[in-house]
């Protein structure tokens, strides 16, 4: 059927529509709007995750970084397990003591033990390893160049912590560190908290010490022995050999009388002997008290220790230095720098110095 309105009324129409759709399109454009007339306008869109390759992708990635972990778990096993030395799987000490080397005297030499992995020293139980100390410190606190000590750090930090021995038994400054004697260490201090209880004891093992003496059997050493007692190897077979006093310990006196020691100036055999002092017994009587005098005998301490052994380190050269108690001599000092350690002991042979004793 035919449009029968006019022209103009058709503009109109048309002008009218356009004009409602130019004010709708703002409005309609407005989300809170477009919201009034449809669902989830305003709803965020949705993620975008990776394609199906991309996750195979990952997947194959971390499966190979598993499988290298696992390889190296079980490669630090192994090596931890091939670290561990036989003697760790010992369950007595006679087990392990037959695995381990020993010194000429039958002590254990912990020493070529670690040279040989033998052992494998720990830090401890979840402790960080302590750096090697490689430091050699040498002690010169007795006369004679002989009996100078090297020590070694680094054959000690190869086990031990810094905090085992400083600040005790030793003061980090020297200023606060004291002569230490061989009867200190015989009584468990100082040195002697591990030698002679769990390492090489002080008797037989000089050497491994005083660098200046040499070893049993070196170039160094007196060639020709001059008696029996020179030719063996251990203290207990020179004990063997050497007469003994009432209480039990070694007569030197007699021995030297005997023939059975021969003393000597030192290493080198071209070295002679200091003269023998030929003085007068020197004798030492207490204030007030004559019986018990002591008599000091140069001859008997000069047939083989130098005058510099005494004076002036131990005893001054002079009278009115004061006197030496028995509790002195006791504690290692005076005469008991050598009675009690190597020669008859002051406690149980007092007629020996005391002659008003007897």
């Amino acid at each position: 059927m035919p449009d029968c309105r006019k022209p103009d009324q058709n503009r109109s129409v048309s002008l009218a529509f356009a004009l409602c759709v130019a004010l709708w399109l703002p409005a309609a454009c407005n989300p809170q709007v477009l919201e009034l007339f449809f669902d989830g306008v305003n709803d965020p869109p949705p993620p975008s995750g990776p394609s199906r390759q991309e996750l195979l992708g990952r997947i194959d990635a971390l499966s190979e970084e598993i499988a290298a972990e696992k390889a190296l778990q079980a490669a630090l096993a192994a090596k931890k397990e091939r670290s561990i030395p036989p003697i760790e799987a010992t369950d007595t000490w006679e087990k392990a003591l037959a695995l381990l080397p020993t010194t000429e005297s039958g002590d254990v030499d912990w020493m070529e033990a670690l040279r040989r992995r033998v052992i494998a020293p720990r830090p401890g139980v979840d402790v960080p390893p302590q750096h090697v100390l490689e430091l050699e410190v040498e002690l010169n606190t007795a006369p004679g160049k002989m009996w100078h000590v090297q020590f070694g750090h680094e054959s000690h930090t190869e086990w031990l912590s810094c905090a085992s021995c400083h600040p005790g038994p030793f003061p980090l400054t020297q200023r606060d560190s004291g002569a230490i004697t061989m009867n200190d260490m015989a009584t468990g201090q100082y040195c002697g908290l591990c030698h002679g209880p769990v390492v090489f004891g002080t008797r037989d093992n000089c050497s491994r010490c005083h660098t200046g003496i040499p070893e049993r059997g070196s170039d160094g050493f007196v060639a020709s022995p001059k008696t029996p007692v020179e030719r063996v190897a251990s203290w207990q077979e020179v004990e063997t050999l050497l007469p003994k006093d009432a209480e039990g310990s070694v007569d030197w006196v007699e021995a030297l009388e005997a023939g059975l020691v021969v003393p000597r100036a030192g290493p080198d055999p071209g070295k002679v002997l200091e003269p023998v002092v030929p003085f007068k017994p020197v004798v030492l009587i207490p204030e007030g008290d004559e019986s018990m005098r002591a008599v000091f005998p140069h001859r008997a301490h000069t047939q083989w220790l130098s005058c510099k052994n005494c004076h002036t380190k131990i005893y001054r050269m002079r009278w009115g230095q004061g006197q030496t108690t028995m509790e002195q001599i006791e504690a290692g000092k005076g005469c008991g720098v050598c009675h009690g350690t190597v020669v008859f002991g002051p406690s149980t042979n007092c007629a020996r110095c005391h002659p008003g004793l007897e």
